[in-house]
């Protein structure tokens, strides 16, 4: 966590220098991280969720998943309930 949190903060200060507007929180959780994600957007009615991928495919991608697909498929079955 220390290591996120500082990433966090020179990420925030590097913002700041660039005139951006930028909210960042850190948040502990046992639970997956698409879902975690999700909830925290929809607990702060987010509209907007920005998440990079390491560029995985193939095998490596089966195996492992990905945050960004699960977090594009939920978002998708959520939006037809």
């Amino acid at each position: 966590m220390k290591d996120a949190g500082n990433w966090f903060e020179t990420f925030t200060q590097n913002a700041k220098e660039d005139d951006i507007q930028l909210k960042t929180e850190l948040i502990n959780s046992a639970r997956p991280v698409d879902y975690v994600i999700l909830e925290y957007a929809e607990e702060q009615k987010i509209d907007l969720i920005v998440v990079g991928t390491r560029g995985r495919t193939g095998f490596k991608k089966l195996m492992l998943g990905s945050i960004a697909s699960s977090i594009v498929t939920m978002l998708i079955v959520l939006s037809w309930l």
